[in-house]
């Protein structure tokens, strides 16, 4: 066994040489310049999955809390114009993790709109905010998400800036 060993030695069948190590090393630089950037990218897709996932609980929540308390209107937060943790517990808001935030703050914006009594009809924010409301997340990849109920629910569209006075007017788009 030894001889066959030191034979083999001798003859140069051992190892790899540099160019094949080399080469095996570019192969895995070009794999992982692929991988990292589509790795990240998803990333950020999961944070802004996040915010929306929320902003749909806390609206449940929000009806829910409605149902529970008709003659109040709408929760408008604990600390007036901010859902956050602890609010809402019992209607079923739950918040993600703090990184899905930006600034690690788990906080949702709310606003809201009076129902007039006599037509039915939502106006402006005074009186009982039973006509509808509007939650703005912000996510930790610096993008903004809208959820209106007077305009059909959640805006998928990613805003760069905060669009609380184009996106959480009564009646809206």
């Amino acid at each position: 066994m030894l001889a066959r060993l030191r034979k083999a030695r001798e003859e140069g069948e051992g190892g790899f040489t540099l160019i094949e190590l080399l080469v095996v090393v570019i192969i895995i630089g070009i794999l992982a310049a692929i991988a990292i950037p589509v790795f990240l990218n998803q990333r950020k897709k999961a944070y802004d999955a996040a915010i929306k996932s929320d902003l749909k609980s806390a609206a449940t929540a929000e009806e829910a809390y409605l149902t529970n308390n008709p003659s109040g209107g709408y929760f408008m937060g604990a600390t007036a114009g901010t859902l956050a943790p602890g609010d809402l517990l019992s209607d079923g808001l739950k918040f993600s993790s703090t990184s899905d935030y930006d600034g690690g703050t788990q906080a949702i914006n709310v606003s809201g709109w009076a129902q007039d009594a006599a037509s039915g009809a939502a106006s402006a924010t005074s009186g009982t905010l039973d006509g509808g409301f509007c939650l703005v997340a912000k996510s930790s990849t610096g993008n903004y998400f809208v959820y209106n109920s007077t305009n059909g629910g959640l805006d998928n569209t990613a805003h760069t800036t905060d669009p609380t006075a184009t996106s959480c007017v009564f009646g809206a788009a």
